[in-house]
């Protein structure tokens, strides 16, 4: 009976993380259409420095969440301003962590909103300030934000380490 009562705490501490479903985001650009901004089969192309926004397709659970998205960009991508709401404010926004160099989809998962740096109450969009260089293409496909696991951000041991 001692061993099944922190199995089931364990369990009851990660069920609201197993039945949380994702949020997909739909990807804007921020001032309009504009032809360095393309999107097509779930692909948006995005040419140049950019402000973008994501737009949840449905209610987004409380939380601790993760940007979950699939990247191509060659060069990579420097770390980046995340502003949640409108309004967006300087006061509330995030840093996100660089994309690196990819030559093929990569896959891109950042911390949104930390315990220590909850999202604003009532928020119904993300703004992404890319500092892409003028003549740099990012694409991204399969957006979207969903609860941290525990795997995310765990610490890979590599394959040469010692046992």
């Amino acid at each position: 009976m001692t061993r099944v009562v922190p199995i089931l705490s364990a369990l009851w501490a990660i069920l609201p993380v197993l039945n949380a479903n994702p949020v997909s985001l739909r990807l804007e650009r921020f001032d309009g259409p504009a032809p360095s901004f393309i999107q097509t089969s779930g692909t948006s192309e995005i040419r140049g420095p950019m402000s973008v926004r994501y737009r949840p397709d449905g209610a987004v659970p409380e939380g601790n969440h993760v940007l979950d998205l699939e990247y191509f960009c060659a060069g990579g991508v420097p770390a980046f301003a995340v502003l949640p709401s409108p309004p967006f404010e300087a006061a509330t926004h995030r840093r996100l962590p660089m994309m690196g160099h990819s030559e093929t989809w990569s896959p891109y998962v950042a911390r949104l909103n930390p315990p220590e740096h909850p999202l604003p109450a009532g928020w119904k969009e993300l703004r992404l300030d890319l500092p892409l260089g003028a003549d740099q293409v990012l694409q991204i496909r399969n957006a979207r934000l969903r609860p941290e696991t525990p795997e995310d951000f765990a610490l890979k041991a590599s394959p040469d380490a010692p046992a």
